[in-house]
């Protein structure tokens, strides 16, 4: 007996529910003049193409070989350690993202660029696009102004890199990013 009657209240609500339905698409669907003139000054701002950690044709270097073997030897014979900061005893690794993009350019990307960073916590820190970290964490962290200068030579020597040749995710250029460990270290 219950199953007939829920059968008959299905069915009226069906015979309602399919004109409803059509009036509210003919609705929708009208074309509404006005609405023109609103979205005109509108600024959209421009979809971001993606950046990729990881694609199926990474970078090379500009002669085709492989781009990070090649990398290491052009930062090794381009990086000159701040004087200043060597005089201080001045140590540590600084590690610098930077992104390959479609053309084969060599960028460093603002933080907007990067994911957030996750502590051992679980907790979101902010982005860092040079970071820096100590040799040896026993030894006392140099001054803020000398870790910025060995920061500012990192990036210095990613800024001179040469066009690459870009990587490709299903035969198409994309931007991929990298992070480089650049090691100032003293003898």
């Amino acid at each position: 007996m219950l199953n007939k009657n829920y059968k008959k209240g299905s069915f009226w609500k069906s015979l309602l529910l399919v004109p409803a339905s059509i009036v509210l698409f003919l609705f929708i669907s009208c074309n509404n003049e006005g609405a023109a003139d609103v979205t005109e000054n509108i600024d959209v701002p421009a979809i971001e193409k993606p950046i990729f950690y990881v694609v199926e044709e990474m970078p090379k270097w500009h002669d085709g070989s492989e781009m990070l073997m090649e990398l290491r030897k052009f930062v090794a014979t381009k990086l000159i350690y701040p004087q200043e900061a060597k005089e201080n005893g001045a140590q540590g690794k600084v590690f610098v993202h930077f992104i390959v993009t479609e053309t084969g350019k060599v960028e460093i990307p603002s933080p907007s660029q990067l994911p957030p960073e996750k502590t051992s916590s679980g907790e979101i820190e902010d982005v860092v696009v040079v970071a820096y970290k100590p040799i040896n964490i026993d030894n006392a962290a140099p001054d803020e102004k000398y870790i910025q200068l060995l920061k500012d030579e990192a990036v210095r020597v990613i800024g001179e890199i040469p066009d690459l040749i870009p990587g490709k995710q299903r035969g198409v250029n994309v931007s991929v990013i990298f992070t480089m460990p650049i090691t100032f270290a003293l003898k």
